[in-house]
């Protein structure tokens, strides 16, 4: 199922660089007509495009407009999905697009932050 939007979603988005590295969302335009799932001060950390749901044309224009950044993507297969489930990685069941940021976001956050916050408790 497509979503048509009448303003494109980085359109909706004005961002920020953090000194540390990385982006937040500074804010949201208030025309926006479409519930974008974040709030100012979020830190985006990726972003997932299914494509099951496309045609050849559209993966293939999606991909060529992110060459620029291969070395920051993990492509998943159908069979690299099923042998994650079976080995258990995925804990036994296929997490929703929610699912699976939140699990990334806590795995960055317990790999940057949990020292730094031992630290500052003793």
């Amino acid at each position: 199922m497509r979503h048509s939007r009448s303003k494109s979603f980085s359109d909706s988005l004005v961002l920020e660089d953090v000194d540390k590295g990385g982006v937040i969302v500074k804010s949201i335009r208030a025309d926006s007509s479409t519930d974008i799932g974040l709030k100012e001060g979020d830190e985006i950390i990726g972003a997932t495009i299914h494509f099951d749901k496309l045609k050849k044309d559209e993966v293939l224009r999606v991909l060529k407009l992110i060459e620029p950044y291969d070395e920051n993507m993990k492509v998943l297969t159908k069979e690299s999905l099923k042998a994650s489930v079976s080995s258990g990685i995925l804990n036994n069941s296929i997490a929703s697009p929610k699912e699976m940021l939140e699990d990334s976001y806590s795995r960055l956050f317990h790999s940057k932050m949990t020292a730094h916050i031992v630290l500052n408790l003793t």
